[in-house]
């Protein structure tokens, strides 16, 4: 599942349950990945607990449900360019003043902790889950910002942002008239354009439209970008072959690839 996010206000402190915990509410965990597309200064992203601080003390302070849980999560500048793995288990909020292009494991559980001291229509406190969330946070996940990992290319560019069992997501920069051919056989693929203008098949794409491709056992959608590209492309990936040989076969050593999977270092064990 993709999401383009704009986060005018900051979001709710929040939190998601992993596959195991998540299966006696008949539903899969929820990982995630942020890729930062525009940031204002100043503008930040919350990612885990702060180093030394206590799940008690998170708690009495998420209890007031004014946003006195915020000072002790760890914050990160929002940078455009940058991504982020969020492991299901990682406190986590986007602040005010980013847009992300998120993607995640098809999931809608979400465990709110604090809501900044917002109030719903009849004036009271929204609705917070916070006995549900504590029971799945995972305290000592502080995930880093992802090193992306460059690819080989005969045209542009392509870097690989993020790879975990669930998806990948990847860059790419194109000048005009490069072509590409798309499509996997056992997953979707999802393109989204940042810039430019293309065409898929007999479609024209345009910047911040997206276009979802239906697994074919010979894959071979034909993309053409119309003028200077640049794109997001996800997918489930099959680890080994698309993620792990294709980095190698651009030369990329073990620590490059390795970090693509974050703290869940899905891609890291099969090297």
């Amino acid at each position: 599942m993709v999401k383009l996010i704009d986060a005018r206000e900051h979001l709710s402190i929040q939190v998601h349950p992993d596959d195991t915990q998540a299966v006696g509410l008949d539903r899969l965990g929820k990982t995630e990945a942020w890729h930062v597309l525009a940031a204002d200064p100043g503008a930040e992203l919350f990612l885990g607990l702060r180093s030394g601080v206590e799940v008690t003390e998170f708690a009495v302070a998420a209890n007031a449900l004014d946003g006195s849980s915020a000072p002790l999560l760890r914050s990160v500048p929002a940078q455009v360019g940058t991504t982020v793995m969020v492991p299901a288990g990682t406190v986590h909020a986007l602040g005010a003043g980013v847009v992300v292009y998120e993607i995640q494991q098809p999931s809608d559980v979400t465990f709110r902790l604090d809501d900044w001291g917002r109030l719903d229509a009849a004036g009271h406190p929204r609705e917070t889950h916070l006995d549900d969330g504590l029971a799945v946070m995972q305290p000592g996940l502080r995930p880093e910002l992802v090193e992306p990992a460059r690819l080989r290319a005969t045209l542009g560019e392509r870097h690989l942002l993020a790879a975990c069992r669930y998806f990948a997501l990847e860059r790419i920069a194109l000048p005009a008239g490069a072509p590409l051919t798309l499509g996997q056989p056992d997953s979707p693929v999802v393109l989204t354009v940042l810039s430019g203008e293309a065409t898929i098949g007999a479609e024209t794409l345009q910047t911040g439209q997206t276009a979802v491709i239906w697994p074919d056992p010979n894959p071979g959608v034909e993309f053409l970008s119309r003028s200077p590209l640049v794109a997001l492309i996800s997918s489930v990936p099959d680890l080994q072959r698309d993620i792990v040989d294709r980095a190698r076969r651009s030369g990329l050593g073990h620590r490059a690839i390795a970090n693509l999977g974050g703290p869940l270092n899905d891609v890291g064990g099969l090297l």
